[in-house]
């Protein structure tokens, strides 16, 4: 999103729409890059590692800072559980977003979910050579502590996290992962 986009909302399933905000209101200098909606708040994420909280109204509620550059995603455990990629690593909060912690900071990943503040997966690069190609070799990890530590199988997929689009958790310990045009199932074992 830049300082020309708007926020719209509908309260009828589409049948009518009504802007809810201008993204130019909030700060001109920012880009902002993930839009999420969590507990009625929706969680604008900027290039200078800014979060914009904002009510259904459109006001601005609260502004975290979380020191990274950019964002590719934000994923919510609960109201003070929050997992962020940003600037190639993968941060953690425990108080709502007010400070952050790197619990994945090596060669990139991608977060597929977490269950709870505990278990989670993510799609894991052990290695990567952005030529003319991008080309990674990836895998599948869990943690079973919060992403202190994550185990997955040695034998990895070539470019799944340059495939990968997007995922959504079905139930504990199930997820979908949408590739380019593949749907695949990932259950817990």
């Amino acid at each position: 999103m830049d300082d020309q986009s708007v926020v719209l909302r509908s309260e009828n399933d589409g049948g009518h729409w009504e802007t809810l905000l201008y993204v130019s209101e909030l700060d001109n200098s920012q880009s902002y890059y993930t839009l999420k909606s969590f507990r009625n708040e929706l969680w604008l994420c900027g290039r200078e590692g800014r979060i914009l909280v904002i009510d259904q109204s459109g006001n601005l509620l609260r502004q975290l800072e979380t020191g990274a550059l950019y964002f590719r995603d934000l994923e919510f455990i609960d109201e003070d559980n929050l997992i962020l990629e940003a600037s190639r690593k993968i941060l953690r909060s425990e108080d709502g977003g007010r400070s952050w912690e790197v619990i994945y900071g090596e060669s990139g990943g991608q977060v597929i979910g977490f269950d709870n503040p505990d278990n989670g997966l993510m799609i894991q690069t052990r290695n990567s050579c952005p030529v003319d190609y991008a080309h990674s070799n990836d895998l599948i990890a869990s943690t079973r502590n919060g992403g202190v530590d994550w185990q997955g199988p040695e034998e990895t997929t070539t470019n799944f996290r340059y495939q990968y689009v997007q995922s959504q958790r079905l139930e504990a310990g199930r997820y979908l992962l949408l590739l380019r045009n593949e749907l695949l199932e990932i259950r817990e074992n």
